[in-house]
């Protein structure tokens, strides 16, 4: 098989992959990428910025059609270099260790865990109110903090515990859900009901990082993050323009 054919079928077997992980999550990846990680990297990414930039899209288009009144959306002043460092930066530092660093099951990292639970208490009780250093405060945690998290990683096998497996596919389901449900700080008059459908697109796109994060690893959910926010930044800027 040539270099061409292997590419074409990582791709496909990436897709397919994917598809079945968000029909039914499973925990069988190895935690380190193969050969041809750029392409099934890539792949991965661009269904993510297709899913929610179009098709996850069309319900909210379709609502607000019909009269549907949506929640005020706080608008980020992407001028503003604070933005794109929390955005391209702190985020995908913080969440993706949080949110899915630990979806391996190995205890250390559930462990560490705990460490970040804090973080991110912190960080959306104050966003985006940059007052009083607070951006300071919250880069200086992310500091902090990661080198705690990576400290905790071990190239050792590490057993996955039993009651982890047994729930494995309603753990990610759940955090995907609070992945989402965090960017209700994203609006000033969120609704419960109707305005949850605002809040959907992140939570399936937390599903697709997870597929990342357990595929790829942990450095490539937070690369995958942080382009998918680059891609946000750079739409939102030609908008203005």
């Amino acid at each position: 098989m040539n270099v061409s054919q292997a590419i074409k079928r990582e791709i496909w077997e990436t897709a397919r992959e994917l598809w079945q992980f968000v029909k039914s999550p499973h925990l069988n990846f190895s935690d380190e990428p193969g050969r041809l990680w750029v392409a099934s990297f890539i792949t991965i990414v661009l269904i993510d910025i297709v899913l929610m930039d179009n098709l996850l899209n069309l319900p909210l288009y379709l609502i607000e059609k019909y009269g549907y009144e949506p929640p005020n959306e706080i608008q980020a002043n992407l001028h503003d270099g604070r933005e794109w460092m929390l955005l391209l930066l702190a985020a995908p530092l913080m969440e993706e260790p949080a949110f899915r660093g630990w979806l391996n099951g190995k205890k250390r990292n559930l462990f560490a865990l705990a460490a970040f639970t804090p973080v991110l208490l912190f960080t959306y009780t104050t966003i985006p109110t940059w007052n009083n250093g607070q951006m300071l405060l919250l880069l200086t945690i992310s500091v902090v903090c990661i080198p705690i998290w990576w400290a905790s990683q071990s190239n050792k096998p590490q057993p996955v515990p039993l009651w982890f497996l047994q729930n494995f596919r309603w753990i990610v389901y759940a955090s995907a859900a609070a992945f989402g449900l965090i960017h209700i700080v994203n609006f000033t008059n969120f609704e419960w009901g109707p305005d949850v459908l605002y809040v959907v697109p992140q939570a399936i796109g937390g599903l697709i990082m997870t597929f990342t994060r357990l595929r790829l690893g942990l450095s490539a959910a937070m690369l995958h993050h942080a382009l998918y926010n680059a891609y946000f930044i750079t739409t939102e800027l030609l908008q203005t323009m």
